[in-house]
């Protein structure tokens, strides 16, 4: 039988709140040779939008914690918890990122504009995605509208 271990990545304050929920739609990975380009046929839209693969959200994490196929389970601080199939990785050379995620400037109805930290960003697509999402660049209400306070990932050895 496969054992599974879990290996808790730390949060640590540089990283920031982890509330904004970005999104990219796949179809941008066209590199047939990249992993992320392998497991992309495999991936179903829920009615969201969110693309999910067997049980699981596919998102972008850290290239510095991740690789494509990991697999993770993320908290977040309003007791939401999704289990998560890394299908790409963020950069760490992109000039916003802080070591787990990219900074965002969130600007509000009332003019005051606060930073917020996307550590997890989900797939989707994009044809299916409410415009209000669109217009905000985060599917937060989808997902949680809580910061994330815990990140396991699943390491299976056989």
């Amino acid at each position: 039988p496969t054992e599974i271990e879990i290996e808790n990545i730390e949060i640590k304050e540089i990283h920031g709140d982890g509330w904004f929920k970005s999104y990219m739609d796949p179809v941008s990975i066209t590199s047939k040779s990249s992993d992320q380009y392998k497991y992309k046929h495999l991936y179903t839209a829920d009615e969201n939008g969110l693309y999910k693969y067997k049980d699981m959200y596919v998102v972008a994490m850290s290239e510095k914690h991740f690789k494509v196929a990991d697999q993770v389970i993320i908290t977040f601080d309003d007791g939401v918890e999704i289990k998560c199939f890394i299908g790409d990785v963020k950069s760490m050379h992109d000039k916003n990122f802080n070591g787990l995620g990219h900074v965002h400037k969130v600007k509000y109805a009332n003019g005051e504009v606060k930073e917020h930290t996307s550590i997890v960003e989900f797939f989707v697509d994009k044809n299916n995605l409410a415009d209000i999402n669109k217009k905000l660049g985060r599917v937060n209400k989808i997902i949680s509208d809580g910061n994330v306070i815990e990140i396991k990932k699943i390491i299976e050895a056989n």
